[in-house]
């Protein structure tokens, strides 16, 4: 099976300042993969690299068997939607607005077709914001706004979802939602990248998982592998105890 994103050798960073060393991994369609690492570590950075934002300075991307540095910032949106982990329009869109702005990518232009608009409704009742579909994004809550732009991604029918922290601003039910749309996501076909700071939330979000610190990978493989590995204590300067809870593993900080 060709893989729908291989990353190979990436390095990335900002002006003279590498964040991303020889980064290297491949997600296929039916798989969830969790991003994390402490504040810094290049998390964000990465996600901002698959989707075109951050251009490599060494190693390659390629999406759907085809180099992302190849393809048009349209076509890339059309195969990848990311959902940044906070963000207020600088004008006055209200949130079916935003929303609808996932619909750009597959329409002609600015007319929206029918099928556009129950897509849209449709994508702001999963995402649970469909209350607030007349307020201004900068009138809503920060979970209110985050669920919003959860909604324009599903919205946007793109196979790879991106999620930066996706669960920031969130209540504890509000955070679950988010874990079981990534694993309807997953189970239609797609796939998805989550860049999570909420260790025990790993296992409910991806099956897979990739320890970052210092823009390099200091481990990978499953949730529960990557979890129970004494470089996730080194990697966070924190003394861990696992429990084991309804077959997830969770973790208490000493």
């Amino acid at each position: 099976m060709t893989p729908l994103l291989k990353v190979e050798g990436l390095s990335a960073g900002y002006r003279d300042k590498v964040v991303l060393r020889d980064i290297s991994f491949e997600v296929f369609p039916g798989e969830s993969l969790a991003l994390i690492g402490p504040n810094g570590s290049g998390k964000s950075t990465l996600l901002n690299s698959i989707c075109g934002g951050v251009k490599p300075t060494a190693g390659e991307i390629t999406l759907q068997g085809k180099s992302l540095q190849s393809q048009k910032s349209d076509e890339i949106a059309r195969q990848i939607a990311f959902v940044p982990q906070d963000e207020t329009p600088p004008f006055a869109f209200t949130v079916q607005e935003v929303v609808s702005m996932g619909r750009m990518v597959r329409g002609n232009g600015l007319f929206e077709s029918d099928a556009d608009r129950e897509t849209v409704v449709r994508a702001m009742e999963i995402a649970d914001c469909i209350h607030v579909a007349g307020r201004r994004m900068s009138e809503v809550s920060g979970g209110e706004r985050q669920r919003a732009l959860v909604a324009r991604a599903i919205a946007q029918e793109s196979d790879l979802l991106l999620l930066d922290e996706p669960t920031s601003h969130l209540d504890i039910a509000h955070q679950l939602g988010v874990a079981d749309l990534v694993a309807r996501h997953v189970a239609d076909g797609g796939a998805a990248i989550s860049a999570i700071h909420d260790l025990n939330l790993v296992s409910r979000m991806a099956s897979r998982c990739i320890l970052i610190s210092q823009g390099q990978i200091a481990k990978a493989g499953s949730v529960e592998e990557v979890l129970a590995s004494p470089e996730l204590d080194q990697v966070f300067s924190v003394k861990f105890r696992r429990v084991e809870l309804d077959g997830a593993m969770h973790l208490i900080a000493h």
